[in-house]
Order: structure tokens, then C-alpha cells, then sequence
């Protein structure tokens, strides 16, 4: 209609609330679909952390057995590997030297004539002595059976009873072997590892005697039955020792999975075999649930159940940091990995010195200078005690020495807790 005003295009209240309502749903729907892709990026990150940790762990930074890793050993190289590697082949500069030397008294003698004379051509048998010279050559006796014959005599008394003697022990039939046949099964087997088929095929290649597969599985079994006593002592002598180290590691009999325990410390070694893994082997062992020294470990949990003084295995210690080292990039895990090597090495220098102590009197635990009113009960300058919420007392693993600039090497970071059934004395921290 002429000279109508236009219609007003500017939308109404309602409609200017629905288009809001809807733009805010798309909002909101962005915004769930933005936070269901970051927790599925979350996870991914997660699971692809976890297969990089995977990749990178090998027998040097993680409990995988050597055997794991086949032929992708990678060329790196541990602290002792590297310092092993700066050395030349052959003797070192100090060391003892190690050589073939001629003995005083030889089995065989043989002497050489030297013939004709180069000279006229006379025979030199009938010459005049003028020097000898001595050359021993080292080799192996003849190796072949050694057949021993036991006659057992039966003779008649005068009174008209006869009688047969008494076999040694060793001539258990027939034909048997001897202790020497034995103690060689038990040493090949026990000690070197080889297997039954190749231990035979040994006895028949190398000593010209057959001897079948299930005649060496009987005489080592017959020797491990024999060992009741030398157990029974091995187990009293590590009970009463200061320290004994203990772990386990699972090995394949007759096709199943077993565990083997190991508790020793310099002098004494015990392995037992057991289908169990946690304490129920541990206490058919009996060793760590009755001994009085300290537990070196590496923290297994069944291993906290019992109420010794504990002690972490540094080695351990030594593979974890190395993993946090490649895995996270963390360049303090390699300072205390150092920290701990050099630990070590005081402690064996103060030993080799006849010292119980790794540092002089004038210095505490960890460096620093102790002054009279120190000694004399002044508050000290190690780190103090905190108390946790379950009430229980620890000493921090780190002191004032590992913050300084220039570490110094602390010989006693100690941990105490007081927590039943765990801990009840000071925890001492050792390498295994």
C-alpha cells in the first residue's frame, strides 16, 4: 500500500530466547564432545607412556632376566661397564699377575739327546754334558675309567661258621659308580648348569663312560637328600648373622613354574625351590622369620610381614633410578645413582682400612663439622624427624647433603618406623 511504513525485521523477545537456547545446546554439546576426546587423549597418552616404559625396559633398569632380551642388547653401558671399559686387555697396572710357572717335582721326566753333531757328525749320545735346559708342558692325565675290584672273602672258622666281609659303602651292587662319578654329576649339574643329556654325552665323549640320563637325575637327587645337616647349619649360621640378603626368582621344573629363594650374605648362599612364591615358602625357609640381623631386600611385600629390621637393596634402588632416569628424563635419578656407587666405594675403603666408621669423628653422618656443643647433645644439623598420619615416626631419605651444591657422599640415611608388624628398629640402607 502506498506510503506504508516497511515491516520491522528486528526479531521478537521469544524468538531471540529460543535462538539462544539453541546455540547454547550446541555449546553444550561441543563442550561434552570436547571433554570426552581430552579424557580418550588422556588415556591414550596413558597407554602410549605405559608401551614407551615397556619398550625401554631391559635386565639393567627393571626385573627382566637377561634371557628376555635375546639379541637386541642395546650398546649401553652401566657405570661398571664403562669404567671397564677404559681398561686395556690383560693385567692391570698394580695388579697381581697370573702365569704358568714350572713346578719343582713333575709327574714325568723325559730327557732329549740332541743326536748327531751338526759340526763332524759324530754320535752325541756319548758326550759330555754340558747344560740342560727345562721345559714342562701341562696336560691332562689319561681320562678312562677307572675300574676298582672289590673280592669280598668268605672263610670258615675252625668252629665251622663262615663268614663274608663287609663291602665299603661305595660298592653299593654289582656294578656301580663310584663317589668321584658322583661328585662330578652333582658339580656339572648344581654348579655349571648343564643339562642331563649333555652331561652324559660329557661322561662318555670326554671320560670314556656311559652313563644314562636317569642314572645322573638319581645320584644328584640322592646327593641333595644327603644335605639334612649342612642345611640345618647353613640355616642356623645365616639366622644369627648381622645381614642377610634375600630375593627370589621363578625357574621352570618338570615343565611348571617354581620359585627359587635365595638367603645369603659373603660367606653362605642357601637356594631353595618352592611352588609358592610369598610367605608360605618363606616360612617353610625359615630363616628370615627367625633371624636377629638385618633383612636386605627389595621391598617385596610379603617380605614386610615379618618383624626384622628391614634394608632396601641398593641395587635395586639402582635399576629403579636408571628406568626413572630413561623413561621420564629425569637427570637427578643418574646424580643418585652416583651418589649411591660412591656410597659403596667409601664404605669398602673404610673396610679395607679396618674401620667401623666410613667418616671421622669430627664429622657427622653426613659431613658436617661436629662442634662440642654437638657431641655434647646440641641440636644436630641432620635432617629431624616428621611424624605421618598414621602416628608413625621417619627419618627422611634425603639429608642437607644431597642439596648442597657440591654433593657430599652420606654414609647413613636411615629410616625408622614403628608401625606394627613392620619396622621396629632402625631401618639400614645396603647393596646386594
Amino acid at each position: 500500500m502506498p506510503g506504508a511504513l516497511p515491516e520491522d525485521a528486528t526479531p521478537s523477545y521469544g524468538e531471540l530466547t529460543e535462538l539462544v537456547r539453541i546455540k547454547q545446546s550446541v555449546i553444550d554439546e561441543q563442550a561434552a564432545t570436547i571433554a570426552e576426546l581430552q579424557a580418550r587423549i588422556a588415556e591414550l597418552e596413558g597407554r602410549l607412556a605405559d608401551l614407551e616404559r615397556r619398550l625401554g625396559r631391559n635386565p639393567r633398569n627393571s626385573s627382566m632376566p637377561p634371557s628376555a632380551e635375546g639379541l637386541n642388547k642395546p650398546p649401553v653401558q652401566n657405570r661398571a661397564e664403562r669404567r671397564a671399559a677404559k681398561r686395556k686387555p690383560g693385567k692391570q697396572p698394580g695388579a697381581d699377575g697370573k702365569h704358568l710357572t714350572q713346578v719343582a717335582d713333575p709327574d714325568e721326566i723325559v730327557f732329549h739327546g740332541p743326536g748327531l753333531c751338526e759340526g763332524c757328525g759324530r754320535d752325541l749320545a756319548e758326550g759330555e754334558l754340558v747344560d740342560v735346559e727345562t721345559r714342562q708342558v701341562f696336560e691332562l692325565p689319561h681320562l678312562g675309567p677307572y675300574v676298582i675290584e672289590h673280592r669280598l672273602e668268605r672263610r670258615r672258622c675252625h668252629c665251622g661258621k663262615e663268614q663274608k666281609a663287609s663291602p665299603p659303602p661305595e660298592a653299593t651292587a654289582p656294578a656301580c659308580y663310584g663317589p668321584k662319578v658322583r661328585a662330578l654329576a652333582c658339580y656339572l649339574a648344581v654348579y655349571q648348569h648343564l643339562p642331563y643329556e649333555r652331561m652324559a654325552e660329557l661322561f662318555a665323549d670326554v671320560l670314556g663312560i656311559e652313563v644314562s640320563v636317569g642314572a645322573l637325575a638319581a645320584m644328584v637327587a640322592d646327593a641333595g637328600g644327603r644335605l639334612g645337616l649342612f642345611l640345618e647349619v647353613t640355616k642356623d649360621l645365616l639366622r644369627a648373622a648381622p645381614a642377610v640378603h634375600f630375593d627370589e626368582t621363578g625357574a621352570r621344573v618338570a615343565g611348571s613354574l617354581h620359585w627359587v629363594h635365595v638367603a645369603s650374605n659373603a660367606l653362605l648362599t642357601l637356594l631353595e625351590c618352592h611352588k609358592p612364591r610369598g610367605t608360605k615358602a618363606i616360612d617353610e625357609i625359615a630363616v628370615m622369620a627367625k633371624m636377629a640381623g638385618v633383612a636386605v631386600h627389595d621391598g617385596w611385600k610379603p617380605y614386610r610381614t615379618y618383624d626384622v629390621v628391614h634394608a632396601l637393596c641398593n641395587a635395586h634402588h639402582v635399576r629403579e633410578l636408571e628406568a626413572i632416569g630413561a623413561a621420564e628424563h629425569q637427570s637427578w635419578a643418574s646424580e643418585m645413582v652416583e651418589l649411591l656407587y660412591d656410597a659403596r666405594e667409601v664404605v669398602e675403603r673404610a673396610k679395607a682400612a679396618a674401620r667401623t666408621t666410613c667418616l671421622p669423628p669430627r664429622f657427622d653422618a653426613c659431613g658436617a663439622p661436629m662442634t662440642p656443643s654437638s657431641r655434647a647433645g646440641a641440636p644436630s644439623t641432620r635432617p629431624s624427624q616428621s611424624t605421618s598420619a598414621t602416628g608413625s615416626t621417619r627419618t627422611p631419605t634425603t639429608c642437607s647433603c644431597v642439596s648442597r651444591p657440591t654433593p657430599r657422599t652420606c654414609c647413613a640415611l636411615p629410616a625408622t618406623s614403628t608401625s606394627p608388624g613392620r619396622t621396629t628398629r632402625q631401618n639400614e640402607t645396603s647393596g646386594s
